[in-house]
């Protein structure tokens, strides 16, 4: 009896000691996994707030980004200049949006390269990575309704065949012409989407001093105007 319980003891011992080193290896391996994964991480791109914001919401919005504070509505019209900047946004790029003339709706204003919150106070954006004026694809220009000059105020106006011009850097214009309006919740970031036909999506936010969705209003291309 004596001889199978000093077996049995040796046995117990060494699953012990095999337990142990077991233990001891997989938090080695664990440690070396979460050291070459913090590592990775360290080597990768932090998004940016603009990204996330980008990505999650239309542009348009009468809303500052987090850190801005929020402009309550009776405080709106004091941050509304009397007019907008006459002068063109500098652009090296000869296709890129520079003016924008709705004269339905009293219209003509610059559009500068970006569609973020501190573009889009001096008036009008297009957004980065979609067609130029007059280019096959989708061209999108946002604006605010109610906030820094309220440029697209009464963008809701506009009806089916009204005249949206267009031009580019190079002196050139675009004609096109209303055809859908619409509204969407500020997540349906669809509407960027590129198109196959040339046209032109314009947003704002909506309705007035509320502003819980967006309004897209797209054209298609009709031809150059005339000087």
């Amino acid at each position: 009896m004596s001889k199978h319980k000093s077996r049995v003891t040796i046995i117990k011992v060494l699953i012990t000691v095999f337990a142990w080193v077991l233990v001891v290896i997989l938090t080695i391996a664990n440690l070396t996994l979460g050291a070459e994964i913090a590592n990775e991480r360290r080597h990768q791109p932090t998004p940016t707030a603009e990204m996330t914001h980008r990505h999650a919401v239309l542009p348009g919005s009468s809303q500052p980004p987090p850190g801005e504070g929020e402009i309550p509505p009776q405080f709106r019209p004091y941050l509304m200049p009397s007019t907008l900047v006459s002068l063109l946004p500098p652009t090296s790029d000869s296709h890129q949006a520079v003016r924008l003339v709705i004269k339905m709706i009293g219209i003509d204003v610059p559009v500068w390269e970006g569609d973020d919150w501190h573009t889009l106070k001096r008036g009008v954006g297009h957004t980065p990575g979609t067609a130029n004026p007059g280019e096959t694809g989708n061209c999108v220009i946002s604006g605010h309704d109610d906030v820094y000059g309220e440029v697209f105020r009464y963008l809701s106006d506009l009806e089916p065949g009204n005249e949206v011009l267009v031009y580019n850097n190079g002196g050139r214009g675009y004609k096109y012409k209303v055809y859908l309006k619409f509204l969407v919740p500020p997540n349906a970031v669809e509407v960027l989407d590129p198109t196959t036909t040339p046209v032109l999506t314009l947003i704002t936010s909506y309705p007035y001093l509320i502003d819980s969705h967006r309004l897209i209003v797209v054209c298609k291309l009709q031809a150059m105007p005339r000087n």
